[in-house]
């Protein structure tokens, strides 16, 4: 997924996304065995808009400091958290 692509995504307006058309992390599930990597891309692949999505019954919108870390980095953090040693 291209740079552009996910500015794109992260510019989503939570009032006028149809919540009906998220996913729900929930029922996201990534193949454990392939490299981090391919893992990561898998995960977008299934949840569509990694900034904005369901969680159960929640819609939820992902918005990062421009100071932060890199969307990638807290990305893998967060779904890997054995890896907490990641770089920013």
């Amino acid at each position: 997924m291209t740079e552009k692509t996910l500015s794109s995504l992260a510019s989503c307006d939570i009032n006028s996304s149809l919540s009906h058309e998220l996913k729900d992390i929930g029922s996201i599930e990534v193949n454990k065995a392939l490299p981090l990597d391919e893992r990561l891309d898998d995960f977008i692949c299934q949840i569509k808009n990694p900034y904005l999505f369901k969680s159960g019954d929640l819609t939820v919108k992902v918005r990062m400091k421009e100071s932060g870390a890199q969307f990638k980095s807290a990305l893998l953090r967060s779904l890997f958290p054995e890896r907490n040693n990641l770089p920013d």
